[in-house]
């Protein structure tokens, strides 16, 4: 028992460090060049579409073709919102929110002195004086919808410090159950972090360069670990303690 308990803790340990380590942004000379070059939007004038998805049908209003070669500096997981908020179901569309930085942010190095978070549908930046010319414009939280099964497992396996490039479309969306009403991305909203939303209908998701993947993976499988060992401490409890 003692040296489940050991296993336990090494685990939760583990876990704990790996966990920080997926925080992790590469170094500059890692960048891809094509990272410092500005996204590519062009207006649409195309005819709204629909799909499927768990049932419901999926209006989409295409705004604006969209391409970004970008570096992922924060993400959220809706799958978590889903425990803890309501309007988070689990037949939300919404696959993941990426946070993506470009441009000079990265030509100067400004992604590593930059903290940036997301909490439900927004990225949000802290200014910092070692960033004086830090670029709002080239930092945005990226809402990734799409139809297509394999792009949306792609999506989920999306890490911090991942170089990505990003193409589809901008778009507004309306599910079904919402009778007609689309989704505000708030797209020229700006916060008194400065940080912006888009919708994008993901067409094509390549990833340049992966950064924190062997963390992830271990991460995960020290999870299950932990909870392994620790039902199989219940159950030994269960099955030897004395009636």
């Amino acid at each position: 028992m003692y040296s489940m308990k050991c296993c336990m803790y090494a685990c939760l340990a583990g876990w704990a460090l790996s966990s920080l380590m997926l925080l992790r942004l590469p170094p500059s000379e890692n960048i891809h060049k094509e990272l410092y070059n500005q996204p590519t939007r062009n207006f649409l004038q195309e005819k709204n579409f629909n799909y499927l998805y768990h049932g419901q049908t999926i209006s989409v209003m295409p705004l604006a073709s969209y391409s970004i070669d970008a570096l992922v500096v924060s993400h959220n997981d809706p799958a978590l919102w889903y425990v803890f908020d309501l309007s988070h179901d689990n037949q939300s569309i919404n696959t993941r929110d990426l946070c993506l930085m470009w441009g000079k942010n990265l030509d100067r190095g400004y992604y590593k002195t930059v903290t940036v978070h997301n909490d439900d549908s927004a990225c949000s930046f802290i200014p910092s004086a070692a960033a004086p010319l830090f670029n709002n414009d080239e930092v945005l939280n990226h809402q990734l919808i799409t139809n297509s099964d394999a792009i949306r497992d792609r999506i989920r396996s999306i890490h911090i410090g991942d170089q990505i490039q990003l193409k589809g479309k901008l778009v507004l969306y309306s599910e079904e159950r919402w009778r007609g009403r689309y989704q505000d991305p708030n797209m020229l909203r700006e916060s008194t972090s400065g940080a912006k939303n888009v919708i994008v209908f993901v067409e094509s998701l390549t990833v340049l360069e992966s950064y924190n993947h062997y963390w992830a993976k271990l991460n995960v499988i020290l999870l299950v670990l932990f909870f392994a060992l620790m039902l199989a401490r219940i159950l030994e409890w269960l099955f030897t303690r004395e009636y």
